[in-house]
């Protein structure tokens, strides 16, 4: 099963799309993918078997999307998602 599906999100939707395109440097599927599950509360290493990536590759990605945010921390990512409709 797909794990954005158990949080109770569909990847690839036109909201999410649209989301990520309205930033300057926009989010990637796979950066918005991992921002929902950093927002669901699992842990790096808990994404990383979800996924069937390495735990560098998580953390790159969400290096990325967290510099493309401006967020410092894993409480930010969870208000910026909710107030974005990402989550």
């Amino acid at each position: 099963m797909c794990p954005l599906r158990e949080v109770g999100v569909e990847p690839g939707t036109a909201s999410t799309q649209a989301e990520a395109a309205d930033l300057a440097d926009p989010l990637t599927m796979r950066e918005v993918e991992i921002l929902r599950l950093v927002a669901a509360r699992m842990t790096n290493q808990k994404i990383a078997e979800q996924l069937l990536v390495s735990m560098s590759s998580i953390k790159t990605h969400i290096n990325r999307s967290w510099r493309k945010l401006e967020l410092l921390s894993r409480t930010q990512v969870v208000a910026k998602t909710r107030q974005h409709w990402i989550v």
